[in-house]
């Protein structure tokens, strides 16, 4: 089986803290959720609007940080 990664790109007050805590309260042994690891900077506004940037991002040391604990979790856990 292949594992997966599901991202919730969403506007601002929609629910995505308190969906966090219960992925992680009733799921943990399943699935690692998280709410937003590097806090703004991937900076949102400039980045979702052009891909460009946003594939700059992977410069940024702490995104490629979590970029690289994405990809160790989706190695070990289905």
């Amino acid at each position: 089986m292949m594992a997966t990664a599901t991202f919730f790109v969403t506007t601002a007050r929609s629910g995505t803290q308190w969906l966090t805590r219960a992925l992680n309260r009733h799921f943990d042994d399943l699935l690692e959720a998280r709410h937003e690891p590097v806090g703004y900077l991937y900076r949102p506004r400039r980045t979702l609007r052009d891909p460009a940037a946003l594939e700059r991002l992977r410069a940024e040391p702490a995104v490629a940080a979590h970029f690289d604990h994405i990809h160790g979790v989706l190695a070990e856990r289905a």
